[in-house]
């Protein structure tokens, strides 16, 4: 394997084994932090909270704000990812996803709101 390849693999590891020994009281249902952190490590630079210099844990908290804001705004999916990131106008998709994947991997209780009705 090549250099960066195993850092991939290693990294991926020390997060599964990261999540496997902590879980936060605030989340339900199954835990699934490593793939959001997985999901989320290639979104822009604009949707994570410190631009390209966002760790991994600032990544998994931001997450869980994300969570925390559609607890606050459970008509608007969009009006928690505008709240979420400080923002008046309709937020960019990348940020929309965050957002998204928050609800299917840290707090599966809003997922509903992304599943479809057909």
């Amino acid at each position: 394997m090549r250099k960066p390849t195993k850092a991939l693999v290693a990294g991926i590891m020390a997060v599964g084994f990261a999540t496997a020994a902590q879980a936060p009281a605030h989340a339900d249902g199954r835990l699934d932090e490593g793939r959001f952190m997985v999901v989320t490590s290639n979104s822009p630079d604009s949707a994570k909270p410190f631009g390209a210099r966002t760790t991994g844990p600032q990544m998994l908290r931001f997450g869980y704000r994300a969570c925390a804001e559609l607890d606050r705004h459970p008509a608007s999916a969009v009006a928690a990812t505008q709240a979420l990131y400080g923002q008046r106008t309709n937020p960019e998709w990348a940020r929309q996803q965050v957002v998204f994947y928050a609800a299917q991997y840290l707090c599966e209780r809003h997922w509903d709101r992304y599943k479809s009705t057909v």
